[in-house]
């Protein structure tokens, strides 16, 4: 018998299997795609590159239950953007100036009046960090307030979020990132080491040498990506099936090329072991 259909078009569509989804991984996955762009965003914006390491980011959600989704996600996170290390905490108030301001252009004719005595209570909400998280949790959970005999919804509101430091922050869909873009040299080294790495494995490509071909590895450059070398060798070597690498004064190897490193210009040479 042939069961493969004549066409795809002549075949049923494929109908889900309620039973068989997991609505906390579907959950999950999106709090984790959130989160990712939002990081991605604010390296972006700040031009800061894929490839730098960062000491670290953190989370801020709704939620216990999306605490803990986000945090079987850690490793994937760090992962993802580049990160030592990722923390999360559902206490919003404690790590991010809040403040609410009435949307005059939807609420001066509605409130006429009222309108000084809304803000007036507006700007003794925000006196209380944790009152006015409450506020705008309910409102960006979609839940309707009642102020001054007033119902109003999140529209009503010109919402604002600060850092209480010098990190970059973020909000969409219910999380917040707080990322920390301050670089150490230590973070600038491992940032140097991981573009070697992407040089070297495209140097490689180019010069027609197979995935698994091992390699002998040659840099000559100044002083900063000599001390990158020494420290970060196994993990250089590793990631490039380098046999042996050194720093070096001059080159000798088969293949030889010159590349942009960070601010530093510098020479690679590959020899198939």
């Amino acid at each position: 018998a042939n069961l493969v259909p004549e066409s795809v078009h002549l075949s049923d569509m494929p109908m889900p299997v309620e039973k068989l989804i997991d609505a906390g991984l579907e959950r999950r996955m999106d709090l984790v795609r959130n989160v990712t762009e939002l990081g991605r965003s604010l390296r972006a914006k700040h031009q800061i590159k894929t490839r730098q390491v960062l000491a670290g980011m953190q989370v801020i959600v709704r939620s216990e239950s999306d605490l803990q989704h986000l945090e079987k996600a850690q490793d994937l996170l760090k992962s993802e953007l580049n990160l030592k290390e990722v923390s999360f905490s559902t206490d919003e108030a404690s790590h991010v100036n809040l403040s609410v301001k009435p949307n005059l252009k939807l609420l001066g004719k509605r409130l006429g009046k009222d309108l000084n005595a809304f803000k007036n209570e507006l700007e003794a909400l925000n006196l209380a960090p944790q009152k006015v998280a409450q506020l705008i949790n309910q409102l960006e959970s979609g839940t309707k307030v009642e102020i001054m005999g007033y119902s109003f919804d999140l529209e009503d509101f010109l919402v604002d979020r600060g850092p209480k430091d010098d990190r970059l922050i973020a909000t969409a869909q219910g999380a917040t990132v707080l990322l920390d873009t301050h670089l150490t040299e230590a973070l600038i080294m491992e940032g140097l080491a991981r573009e070697l790495v992407n040089r070297i494995q495209n140097f490689r490509k180019d010069s027609g040498l197979q995935v698994i071909d091992k390699i002998r590895i040659q840099i000559e450059g100044g002083a900063e990506i000599h001390k990158v070398v020494t420290r970060f060798k196994d993990y250089i070597a590793g990631e490039t099936l380098g046999l042996s690498l050194e720093a070096v004064k001059t080159l000798a190897c088969a293949f030889e090329s010159e590349f942009e490193v960070g601010e530093e210009t510098l020479r690679i040479g590959i020899s198939k072991v």
